[in-house]
């Protein structure tokens, strides 16, 4: 099995209400589209939606067995640096 590789990740938008740096992490499903995102893990709820949005937006290749094309979950981490 080859996992799910990112093809457009783009970086996400930063709330400016707080400082300092954080990570969240998001559960996703990846097959043909992005579905069942959710916050895991934040140290910092202020910043959930604006990586939930992020996430939103990433395209993967989705993983493969035996070079057939399969939904597969994955965890990924959103990392937040406000100066």
């Amino acid at each position: 099995m080859k996992p799910p590789k990112g093809v457009y990740t783009p970086m996400p938008d930063i709330p400016r209400t707080v400082g300092g740096k954080t990570r969240v992490l998001v559960s996703i499903v990846v097959g043909g589209k992005l579905h069942d995102l959710r916050v895991t893990s934040a140290r910092k709820p202020e910043f959930d939606e604006a990586a939930l949005e992020s996430v939103s937006q990433w395209r993967f290749h989705p993983a493969t067995c035996d070079g057939e094309p399969m939904e597969t979950e994955a965890l990924v981490e959103v990392n937040f640096v406000v100066q």
